[in-house]
């Protein structure tokens, strides 16, 4: 009788239950620590990085998820686009804030979600301070960007089912124009959208002349890779480089 199973039976999860009273979410106090995070290990001006790599890196692994036939693309489609589009949000974020240092040592950048205004105040720094970049390749990723945008303009059509709107309401459908989006072309595309600017923040680090972060104070429960900011960048990102095989 399905009374008598737990939900973990019935959906043939094969994981410990620690649905009980009291028990908390976020420990660091349990045995496995090599599968402890370490929130607090780099400091801010890595942090930038790191996280954008967590996302962009998370939707190359659903990715390939889907390639192998692991996973559903229709289920993995709104995480994957959602991790890629925020990626790119925080790269352009850290140009700007790269881009001011160097103009005005000022390490300072924008809030906001609207891609396109944040790629157009990254671009010009890319420009005046990066070098080996053409218009053309400028012009091919802001096309890209902008085809993005349109597609999300606030940062939301990735996250929900349907629009909301302030009170909640649900309104109309996300995604309304799409018919099919193939993942390992949109993997593909963003992939040669952040080997470019990976290679362009390593550039501005190096003429931002701001200290190069490293790990301070890093908790006892795990080893953290300590690889230099610039031998951080060096590495591309690119999917097609990371997965030959698919």
């Amino acid at each position: 009788m399905v009374d008598n199973q737990t939900l973990q039976e019935i959906l043939g999860l094969n994981v410990p239950n620690t649905s009980v009273p009291g028990e908390r979410l976020f420990r660091g106090d349990l045995p496995d620590c090599k599968n402890n995070a370490c929130p607090h290990w780099f400091n801010d001006g890595l942090a930038w990085s790191l996280i954008a790599d967590g996302y962009l890196r998370s939707g190359n692994i659903l990715v390939a998820a889907v390639m192998t036939g692991d996973e559903d693309p229709n289920e993995m489609l709104y995480p994957v686009c959602f991790a890629y589009r925020h990626g790119l949000e925080l790269r352009f974020k850290e140009i700007i804030l790269l881009g001011n240092h160097v103009k005005s040592k000022t390490p300072k950048t924008e809030s906001g979600h609207d891609l396109l205004a944040l790629w157009r105040l990254a671009r010009p720094i890319l420009t005046n301070y990066v070098g080996g970049i053409t218009n053309d390749l400028l012009d091919t990723i802001e096309a890209q960007v902008s085809e993005l945008h349109s597609v999300d303009k606030s940062g939301d059509e990735f996250r929900y089912p349907r629009t909301l709107d302030r009170k909640g309401a649900a309104s109309r459908v996300t995604l309304p124009q799409a018919k099919h989006i193939n993942l390992r072309h949109l993997r593909d595309v963003v992939g040669s959208i952040d080997t470019v600017l990976i290679g362009s923040i390593s550039a501005l680090w190096d003429r931002s002349e701001l200290a190069l972060p490293v790990v301070t104070d890093a908790p006892d429960l795990a080893e953290p890779d300590t690889t230099s900011r610039q031998e951080t960048h060096v590495r591309s990102r690119n999917p097609a480089q990371e997965d030959p095989e698919l």
